[in-house]
């Protein structure tokens, strides 16, 4: 770890040791949907730890989804 102050080590190896953030659906809009956008998250409210009020989810369901293909929760609503 080169020249990092000793104080700052334990952040460095904190983070090199947290998993990743997950970022496949933190896009603007939804794959293959340029209409449907979603809310924005900022990354330090992407923790379910973390309050964020602000937070409205849009409800929206893929077609292919709601097609049923063995792959998909079944919809429990």
């Amino acid at each position: 770890m080169g020249n990092v102050p000793a104080r700052r080590m334990s952040s460095v190896i904190k983070a090199a040791t947290r998993p990743a953030m997950h970022v496949k659906c933190r896009g603007t809009n939804y794959p293959r949907n340029e209409s449907i956008q979603r809310c924005p998250v900022p990354d330090d409210n992407v923790s379910w730890d973390v309050p964020f009020p602000a937070y409205a989810a849009v409800d929206y369901t893929a077609p292919s989804v709601e097609a049923q293909p063995e792959w998909a929760d079944v919809d429990f609503r």
